[in-house]
């Protein structure tokens, strides 16, 4: 039985009827389609291969932005290092002094 505390979040959509749509899944012994157990289930009426150059043409896009990202902020890098005063760069020695509790001996 379920307890008291469990909550549960359901989420249903209804698909278009469509002449053919995509499964991504493991068929159970009892002829259902379920989820894997490492991936989710995928249900489209996108074919298999427009799935396939979708994911793709997203992950050349993040992989492009990402590029871009490290070269905009090494640009930045460089810049700071040449627009620094060199003077506030010397860094000074502090001392710090730590205590602690005494050790103690066995006896």
């Amino acid at each position: 039985m379920l307890s008291l505390g469990t909550k549960y979040t359901v989420e249903e959509e209804v698909m278009p009827i469509v002449q053919r749509v995509y499964a991504c899944g493991k068929l159970s012994d009892q002829g259902a389609i379920a989820a894997p157990g490492w991936r989710q289930l995928i249900l489209s009426s996108k074919s298999r291969d427009e799935l396939l150059s979708s994911a793709t043409k997203g992950a050349k896009i993040f992989l492009l932005a990402g590029a871009a990202a490290f070269l905009v902020g090494s640009g930045l890098a460089v810049v700071g290092q040449f627009t620094a005063d060199p003077n506030e760069a010397q860094i000074t020695p502090s001392v710090t002094k730590t205590t602690g509790a005494p050790l103690l001996k066995k006896k």
